[in-house]
């Protein structure tokens, strides 16, 4: 198995409504820069261009918004499937989901 890897970014709101007592901050709106990574499996040489997945990507980014309410990067994973799927991307391998470059979520295709 073979693919590319394009990475994008968005900053955006959100919070957790049922954050644990001991993160309670997190209840409140606050912000982050989520960091995008999505790798798609390819056949052959250059079958996909970087700048022409990366627009593809940096429009489903931008479609999610600047509040994403209670969306989690585990979410996030699967919004940002859902809208590169229905681009006609089927090729999709694993989508990783960082908060300001420390914690995350991946998501493997299946």
């Amino acid at each position: 198995m073979r693919g590319i890897v394009v990475k994008s970014h968005f900053e955006a709101i959100h919070f957790y409504p049922d954050a644990p007592e001991q993160v309670s901050f997190l209840r409140n709106r606050h912000r982050h820069r989520f960091d995008v990574s999505i790798c798609l499996e390819t056949a052959g040489d250059r079958e996909l261009e970087f700048f022409m997945v990366k627009k593809d990507l940096d429009n489903v980014l931008r479609n999610l918004g600047n509040d994403i309410g209670d969306s989690s990067c585990e979410s996030l994973c699967e919004q940002i499937e859902d809208g590169m799927v229905n681009l006609g991307y089927d090729n999709i391998m694993m989508i990783l989901v960082w908060e300001d470059g420390e914690n995350g979520s991946w998501q493997i295709k299946e």
